[in-house]
């Protein structure tokens, strides 16, 4: 990026759009084009949108690059946990040739927004332009995008990066209306013991219809390899071709056995127990959102309202695993 300084940046789409995330303080707010050069080579033109206290900008790009690959500006689902746990990262920066660069580092200090980094080779140093590289941390063998490298001085031992989740939400107002019509792409298997509980499986189906910012699949992709691989999944085995099976069209997957038993009590009410082990998976790389192990009872005089009192809980459960953090 040029400017009246040189430093690095972060692109991403919103609604078609190419947009890029750079530290304000490289960005001269006096000139109207700004010059964009990729790994390709290639250079393309913004303009400067807006700049937030935090020294973070936004720069919108001129030329509507329908090739671009840009992202959307999200988190990993596995963002909190990968940071948590982080010890090394690495910095990757374009140099002025259009090379992409990387300098391994240590995290030597951390708090609530920002790390503190330091090179682990002594020939590397942070230089100026490289302000705005992204940074990333690998956790389960999965580079994750963790924050951007701020403001450096000329050949400094340590370096400033601002985590990626307060940066989102810095620009949190900026990118809300993505937000709101994002819709996951839900799909659902669930096993049953007893065919006669189908009938239970399909008031599931029902009742995640209604859950906000689902929308339910009628089919899931390669049902055959579900079939054949749930119970080990259900049981924490994960497959490395799994996430290449389920991907197609889903960006969650909801995995389960359900199970109903049926018991009396002294006084000759029925007892009815239904439980359900399974979890909620993300599509992209078989990683498990949260995991769910729910048992209901129902009480009655006779069966069929005991096993009514069981479902209508069991379904207010499972609902209520969609609204939980």
């Amino acid at each position: 990026m040029h400017a009246s300084e040189i430093g690095n940046g972060i692109g991403f789409d919103r609604l078609g759009e190419s947009f890029v995330l750079t530290p304000a303080h490289v960005v001269d707010t006096s000139i109207d084009d700004i010059v964009l050069s990729d790994n390709r080579k290639s250079n393309s033109h913004a303009t400067l949108l807006e700049t937030y206290t935090n020294d973070i900008a936004i720069l919108r790009v001129k030329e509507n690059n329908k090739k671009s690959k840009y992202q959307t500006l999200k988190l990993a689902k596995v963002y909190k946990e990968a940071i948590a746990n982080a010890s090394s990262g690495f910095v990757a920066y374009l140099d002025g040739l259009g090379i992409v660069n990387y300098i391994h580092v240590n995290i030597t200090s951390k708090d609530q927004s920002s790390f503190t980094v330091t090179p682990q080779s002594n020939h590397h140093t942070f230089k100026k332009g490289m302000s705005g590289s992204p940074f990333y941390i690998m956790h389960n063998s999965k580079k994750i995008l963790a924050g951007m490298l701020m403001s450096i001085e000329e050949g400094s031992v340590d370096g400033f990066i601002y985590q990626w989740d307060d940066i989102i939400t810095t620009v949190a107002s900026f990118i809300e209306e993505d937000i709101e019509k994002k819709i996951v792409k839900l799909g659902l298997k669930i096993s049953v013991d007893n065919s006669d509980d189908l009938s239970i499986v399909n008031r599931v189906k029902s009742t995640l219809k209604t859950v906000n910012d689902y929308t339910l699949l009628n089919r899931l992709p390669d049902p055959k390899f579900i079939d054949k691989h749930l119970e080990g999944i259900i049981n924490g085995n994960f497959f490395d071709d799994m996430s290449t099976k389920i991907q197609n069209g889903t960006d969650q997957l909801l995995l389960g056995k359900l199970s109903v038993s049926y018991d009396s009590n002294e006084k000759n009410m029925q007892l009815v127990y239904i439980t359900f082990e399974g979890g909620l998976y993300l599509s992209e790389d078989s990683s498990l959102i949260k995991s769910m192990s729910i048992t209901t009872k129902g009480l009655g005089f006779k069966r069929a309202s005991a096993k009514e009192q069981a479902i209508k809980s069991i379904l207010t459960k499972i609902k209520n695993q969609f609204y939980e953090d």
